[in-house]
């Protein structure tokens, strides 16, 4: 059996404090701590990783970024 508690954050630094009562009653065991965040994290200014070339894959191209966001764009018009 799995308990959830769901806490809603706005994140102002690079910490996070959790301070609840429930915490005190999990003092000893095991969690596990996931953050679910809504949108995209990565920096848009780079192209997705599926876009991005290896030099070291044979048949690697490199892809005009601009050329290739064109053509992401209109194609989910």
């Amino acid at each position: 059996m799995h308990t959830a508690i769901k806490l809603k954050h706005k994140v102002n630094s690079d910490k996070i404090v959790i301070s609840l009562p429930e915490i005190k009653k999990l003092i000893g065991r095991e969690i596990e701590i996931l953050i679910l965040v809504e949108g995209e994290i990565e920096d848009s200014s780079c192209p997705p990783r599926a876009l991005q070339n290896s030099p070291h894959i044979a048949g690697s191209v490199i892809l005009d970024e601009e050329a290739v966001q064109k053509i992401m764009e209109s194609r989910f018009r």
